[in-house]
């Protein structure tokens, strides 16, 4: 399997049918808003099953599977594996709203669908601005939000993106014309998510490659570059707002410099940001967690955190885990069911 060593290399390390803005193709044609459309897959031609005992669970973990195009789906606490749905290409990031359906971004295919919690396709969008890596769900609207990893390197396809600033688009419905959001100076966005008052938080990297997190306040179309102190992030992955702690979490994987994946508690006053805290995971066999691209919390129960382990070093295994939320080291529960390299992750609760 490729190494990867960052979110950039998740999506360009791999050989696809289609060249991707931001890895050094350009996209060519007219894209199109839609609701169920019939977009090509490249991945993987299985069929999609789910088992009759997922409807039953109240809290699913969705996780996306890189090399298999794929979206593995497990029943918690006890990680059991419940489901597959195919038809993807390259699918990367994941969010769910409050009704547990869950939306997963394809950037090969400028895709992000939405899947109820039992695995039933509901609706589906296509990027008209770039290419989608990951979503939010503004808590405080119920909108989707949908990130780009970059705009496309072409003429823009909508003159309101400044060309080489990343566009963020916010959904009403998904047949609505998006609004559209950019953080100025900010040309490459993974990840994100909003605090209770709607106030929306990324992190990617600025014209200059250098790490950036970025705010867009509730109410403005146009955001701001936050100045960070108090440590480093060198390779920035999921980003999640901590209700119970009023901080930001913020991933990293090659914490401290190293080939390990750490989370970085992130405290926000106006344009200041500045790294509080870190937490360390281990692997159930002791090692250190490898890459971890995007892990979800779930502060409702034991506050603990879910998320994969792409294995790219220390020999460590593919796998999904359960850790203590913000004590981290060894996990409580894992499996390495059905995952070939897990890359995002949601939590659907119904």
């Amino acid at each position: 399997m490729k190494q990867i060593r960052s979110v950039k290399q998740v999506i360009c390390g791999f050989a696809v049918a289609v060249a991707l803005a931001g890895c050094g193709g350009e996209s060519s044609g007219t894209s199109t808003l839609e609701a169920h459309p019939n977009a090509p897959s490249r991945g993987d031609r299985r069929p999609t099953w789910i088992s009759p005992d997922a409807r039953k669970e109240r809290k699913l973990l969705f996780v996306s599977d890189f090399p298999t195009a794929s979206v593995v789906i497990f029943a918690l606490p006890k990680l059991r594996l419940v489901g597959r749905i195919t038809g993807f290409s390259s699918p990367q990031g994941l969010c769910a709203d409050h009704a547990g359906n869950v939306w997963v971004a394809d950037p090969d295919t400028r895709m992000v669908s939405e899947y109820s919690h039992s695995g039933a396709l509901l609706n589906r969008i296509r990027d008209e601005y770039g290419s989608p890596i990951s979503c939010a769900i503004n808590p405080r609207t119920g909108e989707l939000t949908v990130l780009d990893f970059a705009a496309f390197e072409g003429p823009p396809l909508r003159r309101s993106v400044p060309r080489g600033w990343a566009p963020i688009q916010v959904f009403a419905c998904p047949v609505c014309a998006p609004t559209v959001k950019v953080v100025p100076g900010m040309d490459e966005i993974y990840f994100g998510d909003y605090d209770k008052r709607g106030d929306l938080y990324v992190d990617g990297f600025d014209t200059s490659r250098a790490v950036q997190l970025g705010t867009v306040q509730w109410g403005h179309n146009t955001g701001y570059e936050l100045t960070l102190s108090g440590g480093k992030i060198n390779s920035p992955a999921m980003v999640q707002w901590y209700g119970p702690g009023h901080y930001l979490i913020v991933g990293d994987t090659e914490c401290n410099g190293k080939r390990s994946t750490c989370i970085d508690q992130v405290s926000v006053s106006g344009k200041l940001a500045r790294i509080t805290g870190q937490t360390n995971f281990q692997t159930a066999e002791g090692a250190p967690l490898c890459e971890m691209v995007q892990g979800v919390l779930d502060p409702r129960a034991e506050k603990t955190l879910l998320g994969g382990n792409y294995a790219a070093c220390n020999g460590t295994s593919n796998g999904v885990y359960r850790w203590r939320y913000p004590a981290g080291g060894l996990p409580i529960r894992s499996t390495e069911s059905g995952l070939q390299g897990p890359v995002g992750s949601a939590l659907s609760v119904k």
